[in-house]
């Protein structure tokens, strides 16, 4: 698939390396995206539709106001948020 990139705004409001251990969070509605790679560790997102099981290496989009509850282990990874105007 082909589009123009002319036509996408992004603005990044932060990147952010994260390191924590166990923990059981509840994210709410966010205004904005988010994308993240796991450099180490894994998780759990628990969402309306079900759940979602990452791991080391893996990159995740979640998308705006989206809440979630995440159960991870011990992990470290990058994460970028951001919005875009994007359809």
């Amino acid at each position: 698939m082909f589009f123009d990139t002319n036509d996408i705004n992004v603005k990044i409001l932060s990147s952010l390396e994260l390191n924590w251990e166990k923990r059981n969070d509840y994210s709410d509605i966010r205004p904005y995206h988010a994308i993240s790679f796991r450099i180490k560790g894994g998780a759990t997102f628990r969402h309306q539709k079900g759940q979602l099981n990452v791991k080391t290496g893996d990159i995740v989009f979640v998308p705006a106001l989206y809440p979630y509850n995440l159960i991870s282990d011990r992990e470290h990874l990058f994460v970028i948020h951001f919005i875009t105007d994007a359809p």
